[in-house]
C-alpha cells in the first residue's frame, strides 16, 4: 500500500515540488523520532538497520559485546511469543497493546502467560493495566523535557511548562532499572541533555550522510528549530547512487482477509480529527464544539437502508473473531464498506491478526464484517 501511495505521487510528479516533499509515513506525533533513536525493535538507532557493519559501529560505540545481531521482535509477534510461553518480562511504555493491537481475544489470552507484566504509563486506566503487575507513574506531555522529531524531520526542544514533581522522566525509570541490574556506568545519565548528546555522536555512525543531528545544538533548540538533511536535500536529487528516482512495480496479492456472504462487509479502522486516538485527553474535554463520538459505524447510506438501518440506529457488528455494539452514522463511504474508529475501545475483537510479511504491521483495513440491528 505504501508502495502504491509513493509511485501515484512519484508518477504524477507531485514529489520534490514546492510543498510536496518527502514525508514519513507517521500517525503518531514524534514517531519519526523515536525511529530516529532506535524506538523500533528492527532497527538500530540513527535509522542503522540490522547488518554487520553497523552492528560492529555500535557495539564499539557502546563498548558492548552483549548486542543481538539480528532485528527483534516487533509488538505483535511478542505476543504471538507470549502465546508459545516464550515471553517471561513485558515491558511496557506509554502504549496500550491490549487495546490497540489486532485479533483482542487472541491478545488478551496470550497476555496471560507472562510471568511479569510492568506497564510505565502517564494515564491510569488502560486496557492493558489488569494484565500488568507492576504499573510505573510517568510524567505525560507538557511535564516532560527534550526534543521530538516531526514528520519533515524539524527537530525541536520540547520544555516543560510546569514542575514535573516526583514523578520521572522516561529516560529516568529506564536508568534506574538499567542501574539495579548492574549496568551503573552505561545508564549514568544525570540529564536529558547528556541523554540526547549520546544520541547526537551516535548519529555519526550512520552511513546516512543526510542525518546530520550531531550538528544541532539542545540549548538553541528550544527557540531555533533544526532540520535534519536540510542542505543535501535541496539539490532536488533522490537518494540513490544516481539520483534518479526508482517506481516498484505493486502486485496485490489479497492477503488479506476478504468479505464473503456470510461476512458481506470490508471493516477500515481509524483515526478522526476530534479523537486522532483513543481519546484519553480529548474524550475528558468538554467543548462546546460538536465533535464526533468516540464509538459510531459509518456506512452508505443505500446500504443502510437494504439492511433496514436509520442514523443512530445501534447495531452489532460481527467479524470471525469476535463483535461489538455502535450507533449508525450516514457517510460518503463506498458500497459494501463500513468505517469505525479507533476510538472505539472494541474494535480490535473483531480485526485479524494479519501481518504484513515485510514490515510485520497489522492488515487493520481488511476485516471481513456482518451487520445486524439490535
Amino acid at each position: 500500500k505504501n508502495l502504491a501511495v509513493n509511485n501515484l505521487y512519484i508518477i504524477t510528479g507531485k514529489i520534490n515540488e514546492q510543498g510536496c516533499g518527502p514525508f514519513s509515513l507517521t500517525g503518531q506525533p514524534n514517531a519519526m523520532g523515536g525511529r530516529e533513536v532506535g524506538g523500533l525493535s528492527t532497527t538500530l538507532a540513527a535509522h542503522m538497520d540490522y547488518t554487520p557493519e553497523n552492528c560492529k559501529r555500535v557495539s564499539a560505540f557502546w563498548n558492548s559485546n552483549c548486542l543481538p545481531s539480528k532485528p527483534g521482535l516487533t509488538a505483535f509477534e511478542m505476543i504471538e511469543a507470549a502465546d508459545n510461553h516464550a515471553l517471561d518480562i513485558l515491558i511496557i511504555c506509554h502504549t496500550d497493546p491490549v487495546y490497540h493491537l489486532p485479533d483482542r481475544h487472541f491478545v488478551e489470552k496470550a497476555m496471560k502467560n507472562i510471568s511479569l507484566v510492568v506497564e510505565i504509563n502517564a494515564y491510569k486506566g488502560s486496557e492493558t493495566s489488569s494484565f500488568s503487575h507492576i504499573r510505573i507513574p510517568a510524567l505525560p506531555f507538557g511535564y516532560k523535557e527534550g526534543t521530538q522529531t516531526n514528520m519533515d524531520r524539524t527537530l525541536t526542544r520540547v520544555v516543560p511548562f510546569a514542575p514535573k514533581g516526583e514523578l520521572l522522566q522516561d529516560w529516568e525509570i529506564f536508568s534506574k532499572l538499567g542501574r539495579a541490574l548492574g549496568y551503573e556506568q552505561a545508564f549514568d545519565f544525570t540529564t536529558t541533555k547528556t541523554v540526547f548528546e549520546e544520541y547526537q555522536a551516535m548519529t555519526k555512525l550512520s552511513p546516512n550522510r543526510h542525518l546530520n543531528i550531531y550538528e544541532a545544538d539542545y540549548d538553541l533548540l528550544a527557540n531555533k528549530p533544526f532540520v535534519w538533511g536540510e542542505t543535501l536535500f535541496k539539490d532536488n536529487r533522490f537518494m540513490t547512487d544516481d539520483g534518479r528516482v526508482r517506481v516498484y512495480s505493486v502486485t496485490n496479492l489479497e492477503r488479506s482477509e476478504q468479505p464473503d456472504q456470510s461476512y458481506p462487509f470490508l471493516l477500515l479502522t481509524g483515526r478522526t480529527r476530534d479523537q486522532w486516538h483513543s481519546g484519553s485527553k480529548t474524550a475528558q474535554v468538554k467543548s462546546l464544539l460538536k465533535h464526533k463520538p468516540l464509538t459510531f459505524i459509518e456506512i452508505n447510506p443505500d446500504d443502510a437502508k437494504t439492511l433496514g438501518l436509520t442514523e443512530e440506529d445501534e447495531v452489532i457488528i460481527f467479524s470471525k473473531r469476535g463483535k461489538l455494539t455502535a450507533k449508525v452514522k450516514y457517510a460518503n463511504i463506498n458500497p459494501k464498506t463500513v468505517f469505525i474508529p479507533l476510538s472505539h475501545k472494541d474494535v480490535n475483537y473483531l480485526t485479524p491478526g494479519i501481518l504484513d510479511p515485510q514490515s510485520k504491521e497489522p492488515d487493520y483495513n481488511h476485516t471481513a464484517v456482518r451487520i445486524e440491528k439490535v
